[in-house]
């Protein structure tokens, strides 16, 4: 934050806009349970950049690789209150962070559904939001792929249980317009199993 500095734009000979950059405040960072140490790199070092403190929230069903962080983070000598962490579940734990009037913007990312539950009730307070939702994960398969193994290195990323590729198709998690029609035929046929 030390870096940032205010902005003077010339309208014309008398006239000029000055823009000041403020730090936002406290933010409720909540990282979701795949690749939760990804996102939280992902995010935290802009959020530290910006003059914010944050709070940071991971997933109940995987929290060890943040937990970890923060240790090494606090044992680098940052000062107190700047990284903080916050253990539980979404429904009470990260509902109460939303809730909270010292939290200035909330970080999250996960589901639709519960993007859509964020955003209602942060507005209730003019927070500021950033979602990332739902993601899409598009794969390119050409007809000369070797099409068995690409469904076998596929198929983990989208799902955390094995099921028939069609299910995959149909539920949305490849985006069909990146996919060719005649390769997609012929993964009706291809049953993954463990």
């Amino acid at each position: 934050a030390l870096k940032i500095k205010d902005k003077i734009i010339n309208i014309n000979k008398k006239t000029f806009c000055k823009i000041t950059a403020e730090p936002v405040g406290l933010t409720a960072l909540i990282v979701p349970w795949n690749f939760p140490l990804i996102v939280l790199s992902e995010r935290l070092p802009y959020i530290l950049s910006a003059g914010c403190s944050a709070i940071i929230k991971p997933s109940e069903l995987a929290s060890q690789s943040i937990i970890s962080f923060i240790k090494c983070i606090k044992n680098s000598g940052i000062p107190k209150g700047v990284i903080n962490l916050i253990l539980g579940n979404g429904i009470s734990t990260g509902a109460s962070l939303i809730r909270s009037k010292d939290i200035k913007m909330i970080s999250f990312t996960g589901s639709s559904d519960n993007g859509k539950i964020i955003m209602k009730n942060a507005s209730k307070d003019l927070k500021r939001v950033s979602l990332e939702l739902g993601g899409k994960n598009p794969f390119i398969i050409f007809d000369d792929g070797y099409f068995r193994f690409l469904i076998f290195c596929v198929t983990p990323i989208f799902l955390n249980f094995f099921k028939r590729v069609y299910e995959i198709w149909d539920s949305g998690c490849v985006t069909k317009d990146l996919v060719l029609s005649n390769t997609i035929t012929r993964s009706n046929d291809i049953i993954i199993s463990s």
